[in-house]
């Protein structure tokens, strides 16, 4: 289980959800896409798999989400979870530029 970020949204870049729906479920789900295949996904700083990932069974709250993949720049956001609804996040990675 995952205890709640103890973040202020102030210090981190807030993502936006592309989609929210609802799952008729009393937890939340978050489903995580990136423009990379098998990219690595962490939740609070605990590896959760590749893109695309589904993570099932969480509580409202914020969360940080961190997606990199060797050779691109790692991305790291505050996220949002609701009970009860399902939120589809898209992380777009960037080349790194080798000098």
């Amino acid at each position: 289980m995952f205890s709640l970020l103890k973040v202020s949204l102030q210090e981190a870049e807030f993502l936006e959800p592309e989609e929210i729906s609802l799952t008729g479920d009393e937890k939340s789900q978050i489903v995580i896409k990136s423009n990379i295949r098998s990219a690595d996904v962490y939740l609070n700083g605990r590896f959760q798999g590749k893109t695309k990932l589904t993570v099932n069974g969480l509580v409202s709250g914020s969360y940080s989400l961190r997606v990199k993949k060797s050779g691109y720049q790692e991305k790291e956001f505050v996220i949002e979870s609701k009970n009860g609804e399902s939120h589809v996040f898209y992380v777009e990675l960037s080349k790194v530029e080798r000098k």
